[in-house]
């Protein structure tokens, strides 16, 4: 062996070294660690975001929807109250039972209404109205504010327009104030 430093090749036409290419492999990339590339960053937020807006959207959809059916609830529970009344109400008329139509009211509205006056409902041709009567279906309930009561709510009373259906096919319509 000899010590003599090796001579590197000389380029004939330029007299200069050979440029030669230096490939430098890339290393493989560890999650976490060192600086992210700020596009990772915001899509990992919008990723973020993105789950916590579509929670609370599932959220709100699933109150609403209870709300909704415990709403339903409610109403179907209500008009069933209100068509035992009406209807009992029709019966005891039809029936001449003033009693016990009178019965039905709440305190307050007997003071309003005396047996007398269903009495009068139910002479000549006022009872026409009862005459037959077969059935009842409620067409709408809204709250009113009644003045006349000492009512701590201020809802005293339910306006309810039903359409009554009597023996002979003939209808009419019935509107009544149900007080609470």
């Amino acid at each position: 062996m000899t010590d003599k430093p090796q001579r590197l090749p000389v380029e004939p036409s330029t007299g200069k070294l050979p440029v030669m290419p230096v490939v430098v492999p890339r290393q493989p990339a560890i999650v976490g660690a060192g600086p992210q590339k700020p596009g990772r960053q915001n899509k990992n937020l919008r990723i973020v975001l993105g789950a916590v807006i579509l929670g609370l959207f599932c959220l709100c959809s699933v109150v609403g929807i209870a709300r909704f059916v415990s709403r339903m609830k409610s109403e179907m529970e209500e008009r069933t109250a209100v068509i035992s009344v009406l209807d009992s109400y029709m019966q005891y008329m039809m029936a001449k039972d003033i009693e016990s139509a009178h019965a039905l009211f709440p305190s307050q509205a007997k003071l309003r209404v005396p047996k007398s006056k269903l009495e009068e409902r139910i002479e000549g041709t006022k009872y026409i109205a009862f005459q037959g009567y077969q059935s009842l279906s409620i067409l709408g309930i809204r709250a009113v504010a009644d003045m006349d009561t000492d009512s701590q709510y201020g809802i005293a009373a339910k306006m309810v327009t039903a359409q009554v259906m009597y023996r002979d096919d003939s209808q009419g319509i019935l509107g009544a104030v149900l007080e609470k």
